[in-house]
């Protein structure tokens, strides 16, 4: 969503500004880019976001000044499936096909629709689902853009001008948005068939970090530059400050006592970890946060210590066993990091590993196509077990 998040914000930085939007509504076989990803194109000429690993861009480029210039929007094709597109065509090399649709952005259209709706998505920190409908104008390639959205309350934006087929859109979209997975599909109206784009929407992933120590600058940097939304609590002022933490969206100052739940949104979407490297506040934001259904909850340190905090728990309440299951400690994938930038790309990693349901090993030994869903087994997906999580102590000795 980092890339969607900087193309709404050029968006709205400069109103009025000549732009042309750049969707993947469909993909076949291998390519760089999978349906959703986005390039917004300023001027003809300055882009933010990609659609390919720079291959395409320069024709996209010079195709949206007809764009733009007739304000109609097109559906552009690149299929590298022939064996001579190598040597004669775009020489992606990847043997698969790719639409890409080039629509201007103008006030009150439905490209500039598309971008107000997500940002209001983003604004409310919830989630919704896109479609986007696209039918022949009747010349090569011209579109007729409609857009529908569905909010997380189930509100439907927009209209499709076929109320039956609008519909059948719909049901595959409430389909969507409660699965929380996006598709491409056409769709028989009777007179013609439109092609649909589903795409899920989701607000940026918040991360919170516990603990302003010199090794949660760099994970609370590169957290942001992959576009998640990312809280630092520490109770020391002068080290939870700004200045430190340019990249943080929030900075809470309090200790697990005192910060209240209402500073600390902690619901099923957010993910934290704990690094304060003081065991007495480890463990009491440990206690505080384990019950809770988090995406993704990581605690820093080696084995034993966790071990420890987990048993004096237990001592302190025998009934203290929720989400023991679900901590991720050590805390990180095993790449060998040794310095603090080094770590929070391990820990990120890890992080972005457990929210796309992978195993984070290597994709030379990953079966079938890379982004393929892949059933993998839960000694193989979940590093605890791979690095032998403590789990909760039945007793205490």
């Amino acid at each position: 969503m980092k890339e969607l998040q900087d193309i709404i914000r050029h968006y709205q930085d400069y109103p009025g500004q000549p732009l042309c939007l750049a969707t993947v509504v469909n993909t076949r076989g291998s390519t760089y880019r999978k349906a959703g990803a986005r390039m917004l194109i300023a001027n003809q000429q300055q882009v933010i976001g990609s659609v390919s690993g720079g291959c395409l861009e320069a024709d996209i480029i010079a195709q949206s000044a007809a764009v733009w210039a007739d304000q109609q929007s097109i559906v552009l094709t690149y299929d590298t499936t022939p064996p001579e597109d190598v040597l004669l065509g775009t020489g992606l090399g990847c043997n698969g096909l790719m639409e890409i649709l080039v629509e201007p952005i103008a006030a009150r259209n439905p490209g500039a629709h598309q971008l107000e709706l997500a940002s209001q998505i983003f604004r409310r920190h919830g989630t919704g689902l896109i479609a986007t409908v696209s039918q022949p104008n009747g010349s090569a390639g011209r579109k007729v853009i409609h857009r529908l959205m569905l909010d997380a309350g189930g509100t439907l934006h927009g209209e499709f001008p076929d109320r039956a087929v609008e519909q059948l859109i719909v049901g595959r979209m409430a389909n969507a948005l409660k699965e929380q997975r996006s598709e491409a599909f056409v769709q028989d109206t009777g007179h013609g068939a439109v092609d649909v784009f589903l795409e899920f929407i989701s607000a940026p992933t918040p991360l919170f970090v516990f603990g302003a120590g010199y090794d949660a600058v760099p994970l609370v940097r590169l957290a942001r530059d992959i576009g998640m939304a990312v809280t630092v609590v520490d109770h020391r002022a002068a080290f939870a400050t700004t200045e430190r933490f340019p990249a943080a969206d929030a900075i809470i100052i309090g200790r697990p006592e005192n910060v209240e739940p209402i500073d600390l949104p902690l619901d099923q979407r957010a993910t934290a970890i704990i690094m304060t490297h003081n065991y007495f506040l480890d463990q009491q934001w440990l206690k505080r946060l384990l019950p809770l259904e988090l995406n993704y909850l990581g605690l820093m340190g080696p084995r034993h210590r966790a071990e420890k905090m987990l048993q004096e728990l237990r001592s302190e309440d025998p009934d203290f066993t929720a989400g023991c299951d679900r901590l991720f400690n050590p805390a990180g994938l095993d790449i060998g990091a040794e310095s603090p930038e080094q770590i929070a790309l391990s820990i990120l990693g890890e992080i972005q590993a457990v929210l796309a349901g992978t195993s984070g090993g290597l994709l030379r030994e990953k079966k079938g196509a890379i982004h393929a869903p892949q059933a993998v087994p839960v000694s193989t997906l979940d590093p605890r077990q791979k690095n032998g999580i403590p789990q909760c102590p039945a007793s205490v000795p």
